[in-house]
C-alpha cells in the first residue's frame, strides 16, 4: 500500500500534475512521517513546481535526516540548492554523496551542475564524463555534456554529440532544444528556431526550448545578434577571468582614446560614444530584445508575464526616451533633450527588476529607474516655470553609471 502511493504520486509528477502529486505525498507522510523516501519524492515533486525551491529543500533534508547515509539523496539536496543558486553548499553536498558512494552517477551529475553554477565549465564537463562512465545511458548527463562542451565554445564536438542522441531518439525534447542552443552558436538562427519550435511541440512546458525560442526570435534584431555573440563569448570564461577581459578592454579603451585625443580630439570623442554604447548596450539588450518580440503577434507568445513586463519597461524607456531626445534637435524643443537622455539612461536600472529574483534589488533598481526618469521630467518643469533647464538629467546619468557598480553585488541580482 505505501509503495502503491509513491509509485502513483511519481506517476502524477511524470505527467506534470505536480499539485495532485504533492497531495497524495503530504497525505502518505502524514500516515508515515518517518518515512525517509517519502519525504525525498516530495522533495523531487516541489523541485518541479514554480516558486517551491525553498519547500524542497526542505523537504529532503527531512529525508536526508532520516537516511544521512543515502548518497542518492545527498545528491537531490546538491540539485534543490543548485535551484536555490547556493552553488558551493550544492558543490558541498555533491561531494558528500560521492565519498558515500562513488558509484552513484547523480551524485556525479549534481558535482557537474554545481561547477556549472561556479562557471567551472571544464571542472563541470569532467564530472558529467563520470557520470556517463557509470551509466552510459544516462540522458540526463548526455544532454548536460552537450551543454558543458557548447559552452566552452567546442561547437564541433557538441553538434557531433546531440546528433548522436537524435539518431538514437529523434524526438528527444531535450536533444531537439540542445541542437538548437548549438545552432545558435554558430548563428544559424533559422535552423535554431526550428530546432525550437520542434521541441515545445513535443514537449510544450519545455523552458529550456522556450528560452532558445525567445533568443532565436531576437536574433531578428541586428544589435541583438552582436549582443548574443558577445554574451555567448564571455560565457566561455569563468567570472574572474570575464571581469580581466573587462577591465582589459577598459584600460584599452582609455589608452587608445588618450592617443586618438592627441590625433584629433573628434575620434577620441567618437571611440568614447561607441565605448559608452557597448557598455550599456550589454544591460539594455535583454528588455530591448523583449520589447521587439512584444511587436511581433507569434513571438509574443515565447515570452512568459515577467518577460513581457522587462520588455515594457526597458524597451518603453530606452526607445522612449530616444523618440525625445530626437524631438529635442528641434530648436523650439530643445529644453525636452534632457529628459530624453534621462529616460534612455533609465533603462538600465529598470532592466533589473522585471526579471530579477532579488526583492531588495527588484525595488531598490526600480526605485532608481523611476527616479532617474522623474529628474528628466523636473528638467522640463523646471523649464516651463523658471524658463531655463535645470541640467537634472546629469543625475540620471550618474545613477546609471552607479546602478552598474552596485549591480555586481551578488545579493542584490539574481
Amino acid at each position: 500500500m505505501e509503495s502503491n502511493q509513491i509509485e502513483q504520486a511519481r506517476f502524477l509528477r511524470d505527467r506534470h500534475r505536480y499539485e495532485e502529486s504533492e497531495a497524495m505525498l503530504l497525505t502518505y507522510l502524514s500516515a508515515f512521517p518517518d518515512s525517509a523516501e517519502g519525504h525525498c519524492e516530495l522533495a523531487l515533486t516541489r523541485m518541479s513546481m514554480d516558486g517551491r525551491e525553498k519547500q524542497a529543500l526542505e523537504s529532503i533534508e527531512n529525508a536526508i535526516g532520516l537516511a544521512p547515509d543515502n548518497a542518492w539523496m545527498q545528491a537531490v539536496r546538491s540539485f534543490a540548492l543548485c535551484d536555490l543558486d547556493k552553488w558551493d553548499r550544492a558543490l558541498k553536498s555533491a561531494n558528500e554523496a560521492i565519498a558515500i558512494d562513488a558509484m552513484c552517477d547523480l551524485a556525479w551529475v549534481a558535482q557537474a551542475r554545481s561547477y556549472a553554477g561556479k562557471e567551472k565549465w571544464k571542472d563541470a564537463e569532467s564530472a558529467i564524463r563520470k557520470a556517463l562512465e557509470i551509466d552510459p545511458n544516462n540522458s540526463q548527463a548526455n544532454n548536460l555534456l552537450s551543454v558543458y562542451l557548447r559552452v566552452q565554445g567546442k561547437t564541433q564536438e557538441a553538434s557531433k554529440f546531440t546528433d548522436l542522441q537524435l539518431s538514437q531518439d529523434a524526438e528527444d525534447p531535450f536533444a531537439l532544444s540542445n541542437a538548437g542552443w548549438t545552432k545558435l552558436h554558430e548563428s544559424k538562427y533559422k535552423e535554431a528556431e526550428q530546432l525550437f519550435l520542434e521541441a515545445l511541440r513535443l514537449d510544450p512546458e519545455q523552458e529550456y526550448a522556450r528560452q532558445g525560442l525567445r533568443e532565436a526570435y531576437k536574433t531578428r534584431s541586428l544589435f541583438y545578434r552582436i549582443y548574443l555573440k558577445w554574451a555567448l563569448f564571455m560565457q566561455r570564461f569563468e567570472g574572474g577571468s570575464q571581469t580581466l577581459i573587462i577591465l582589459s578592454l577598459f584600460i584599452g579603451y582609455k589608452v587608445f582614446q588618450k592617443y586618438l585625443n592627441d590625433i584629433n580630439p573628434a575620434l577620441a570623442i567618437t571611440l568614447a560614444l561607441v565605448y559608452m554604447l557597448f557598455i550599456f548596450w550589454v544591460w539594455l539588450a535583454s528588455g530591448v530584445g523583449h520589447f521587439i518580440l512584444l511587436l511581433d503577434k507569434r513571438a509574443r507568445l515565447s515570452l512568459n508575464k515577467p518577460e513581457k513586463l522587462d520588455g515594457s519597461l526597458v524597451g518603453g524607456s530606452f526607445l522612449g526616451g530616444l523618440a525625445i531626445m530626437l524631438m529635442g534637435l528641434i530648436p523650439s524643443l530643445d529644453h525636452f533633450m534632457g529628459m530624453g537622455i534621462a529616460m534612455v539612461v533609465s533603462a538600465i536600472p529598470l532592466s533589473l527588476v522585471a526579471l530579477n529574483e532579488s526583492k531588495v534589488g527588484k525595488f531598490l533598481f526600480g526605485l532608481f529607474g523611476v527616479l532617474g526618469i522623474s529628474l528628466g521630467v523636473l528638467n522640463v518643469i523646471t523649464f516651463y516655470t523658471i524658463g531655463k533647464t535645470g541640467d537634472f538629467f546629469y543625475l540620471s546619468i550618474l545613477i546609471a553609471f552607479l546602478t552598474t557598480w552596485i549591480a555586481m553585488i551578488p545579493g542584490l541580482r539574481r
